[in-house]
């Protein structure tokens, strides 16, 4: 896990990441998350996975 933090700190483009969810969960959490740090108003709630 170090390491992987190294690597963002350094800048690397191409840092490993393995991950069980899907790509559209992944799209709608970044959405959310820019949306609650740059949008006009407040996102937040709780959204319970099937997993």
């Amino acid at each position: 896990m170090k390491n992987i933090v190294k690597e963002v700190l350094d800048g690397d483009s191409m840092t490993p990441v393995e991950t069980p969810h899907a790509p559209s969960m992944i799209k709608t959490a970044i959405y959310m998350t820019a949306a609650n740090l740059v949008g006009q108003a407040p996102v937040c709630g709780t959204v319970k996975l099937r997993a």
